[in-house]
């Protein structure tokens, strides 16, 4: 009975939760990002600022209506407000006027269009360069969030694969103090072996303890940034497509860097505005038609009636004002123009730092390879020539702090290698 219950049991497959990937944890930071939300914002008002541009060039059409009910019939004789001795100076050819017991509907529609205005087609422009800049600051944004959330996960990465290697390493160091242990009984070790296996176990355990509050405060900041549990498993593997030389990084950053091109769009808008500044002196123009519907027609037998109106408005003089809005339009344009070569500079510098942080990483990962091959083969030559005393507690000791280093550096190196990649593909454009 027993075996069979082992049997059944060894049947049973646990569920085993399914790694978050990187792309989840962007979309879940994204939703959780002000910086994001910020910049999502200033891209819907952007686009709305574009439509109020557009409506500028269709017509505005009004209307308006009411239905007016008279109860009582109304008579109004100006004779009777006079009095009698002046009553032969107005003459006895006054009739009253009576406002008869009735009702009616009234109706007007007004349709106005501008014909000519000078800045409606640049502040038009002006509106859709900064909507593109407004889009491209938004796509950055999501850009940096997404690096940001990356090397938080490697981080995460790394440090729960240092704690597994501290792990090993006390796990080591007991394996060693049991060994002096024994020798120890046999008589084969002295004392000061026995104490040094001590002393190496108490090391590891702290460097355990340091590796797992490093673990601890990387997960915790992970997962603040993205809402997910502490203790998420992490699905990184994948693979990046990296520039092949500094000079296809520089193009691709000119392509592909959305503050530079937003940058760029923001000077094309204000260099819209400050073309319709230049030419707000010109007149304007524009025309409107009105139409009236009517049940009291008074003194009309017609109930309908329509009416054009063309309105020119040109400023002769407006104290200083224009000119004061064309000096100021024309600093922001030459403010922004600066703004765009100050980011050129700054993307050019930032691909060829990121380059050659990539350079050195990948050099930094194959030498600490060697270094771990040869702590290695190190460890086992020491831990060979102890058997036949040709070596000491102290030099397994030192050997195997030097694997445990080794193998630390490698795993640093392989990461900063990783957030290298990144960072030069967020220099670029290109994450």
């Amino acid at each position: 009975m027993r075996s069979v219950i082992l049997l059944l049991a060894c049947s049973v497959q646990l569920p085993v939760s399914q790694a978050a990937t990187l792309d989840e944890a962007v979309v879940a930071a994204q939703a959780r990002s002000h910086t994001v939300g910020f910049a999502h914002q200033q891209h819907l008002i952007a686009k709305a600022r574009l439509e109020q541009a557009r409506f500028t060039l269709l017509p505005s059409i009004y209307v308006s209506g009411s239905y007016t009910v008279n109860q009582y019939e109304i008579t109004m004789d100006p004779t009777a407000w006079v009095p009698d001795e002046f009553a032969d100076a107005l003459g006895g050819d006054i009739e009253p006027t009576i406002i008869q017991e009735k009702d009616y509907l009234s109706a007007n529609l007004r349709v106005d269009q501008t014909l000519f205005d000078a800045r409606t087609l640049p502040g038009l422009k002006a509106a859709q360069e900064n909507r593109v800049a407004a889009h491209y600051a938004e796509l950055r944004a999501s850009t940096l969030l997404r690096a940001q959330v990356a090397q938080m996960a490697h981080g995460v990465q790394a440090a729960r694969e240092a704690t597994l290697l501290a792990k090993r390493g006390m796990a080591m160091a007991q394996v060693h103090l049991d060994l002096a242990e024994a020798r120890k009984d046999l008589g084969g070790s002295s004392r000061r072996d026995q104490l040094q296996a001590r002393l190496a176990l108490s090391q590891s355990k702290r460097d355990l303890r340091s590796a797992q509050q490093a673990e601890s405060g990387a997960e915790l900041a992970f997962s603040q940034l993205t809402g997910f549990d502490r203790k998420e498993r992490l699905d990184l593997k994948g693979s990046l497509v990296l520039p092949n030389a500094l000079k296809a990084a520089l193009e691709a950053a000119k392509i592909n860097r959305k503050d530079l091109l937003s940058a760029t769009s923001t000077e094309a808008s204000a260099h819209a505005v400050h073309r319709a500044s230049r030419w707000s002196v010109l007149p304007r123009l524009s025309a409107s038609f009105l139409t009236n519907y009517t049940e009291n027609t008074m003194f009309s037998n017609e109930p309908l009636s329509w009416m054009g109106i063309l309105n020119a408005q040109w400023a002769l003089w407006d104290g200083g004002q224009s000119r004061a809005r064309k000096a100021v339009d024309r600093a922001q344009w030459h403010m922004a123009q600066h703004g765009s070569e100050q980011i050129a500079q700054q993307v050019a510098r930032e691909v060829e730092q990121a380059w050659g942080s990539l350079a050195r990483a990948r050099q930094a990962v194959e030498a600490v390879g060697v270094e771990v091959a040869l702590a290695k083969e190190n460890l086992s030559l020491v831990e060979a020539a102890l058997s036949t005393g040709g070596a000491s507690w102290v030099d397994v000791e030192r050997g195997r702090l030097g694997l445990q280093a080794a193998e630390m550096a490698n795993l640093r190196e392989h990461t900063a290698l990783r957030l290298a990649e990144i960072a030069l593909l967020v220099a670029t454009g290109q994450y």
